[in-house]
């Protein structure tokens, strides 16, 4: 599995502990739906396609990486 750093930001490692984890991917569910504010260092970390937005396809994308599905974010 490769996860990628950029700037010190792993990406989808939403809340910054050195592991990407199904809770970073249950942050961008919280944060879409309003019930959690993301640092800029956790909407950088959460946008896993890097196309500048945190959608839904991004936790999902976390979610196949954590399954094997896919072996990058």
């Amino acid at each position: 599995c490769k996860v990628i750093v950029s700037n010190n930001i792993v990406i989808g490692d939403l809340d910054a502990n050195g592991v990407v984890t199904l809770t970073d991917a249950l942050m961008i569910f919280k944060y879409k739906t309003n019930e959690i504010t993301l640092s800029n260092s956790a909407l950088k970390a959460a946008d896993t396609d890097k196309n500048g937005k945190v959608e839904l396809a991004d936790a999902l994308r976390i979610f196949k990486y954590k399954s094997g599905e896919i072996d990058s974010l």
